[in-house]
């Protein structure tokens, strides 16, 4: 209990963050300390990983959380418990305007059912 207790905790401190300097800062300022220095510490831990994003889904309810500040919170939860993540930028083409999507997946799969809508354009590896 306590570990989820500190999972939500970071989760809330990391979307605070996020939501000011999301534009204030450049994507790559953001994206600093989520990459891992040795790819080989890497672990597949899909339990931990889905815990972390029903944790992400319910803080992004109470702080109403954009997709980019959701998907940087849930990069950073798993790239420190040293999950293998990608994150995943889309766009989806809507009776003439476009509509862009952000979201990590972990072990090639996403939690984020909105996903499969969107047609990605560029992914960037923890690793």
């Amino acid at each position: 209990m306590k570990t989820y207790l500190r999972m939500f905790l970071e989760a809330i401190c990391l979307s605070i963050y996020y939501k000011v300097n999301i534009n204030k800062r450049t994507l790559n300022h953001l994206l600093k300390n989520s990459l891992l220095d040795n790819p080989k510490d890497l672990i597949e831990d899909n339990d931990t990983s889905i815990i972390i994003y029903r944790i992400v889904s319910i803080c992004s309810i109470i702080l109403k959380n954009r997709c980019l500040v959701n998907a940087l919170v849930y990069r950073k939860m798993t790239t420190r418990r040293h999950i293998a993540n990608t994150l995943c930028i889309g766009v989806q083409r809507i009776d003439g305007s476009h509509s862009f999507h952000a979201w990590v997946t972990t072990n090639s799969v996403s939690h984020d059912s909105y996903a499969q809508e969107y047609n990605t354009l560029f992914t960037i590896n923890n690793y």
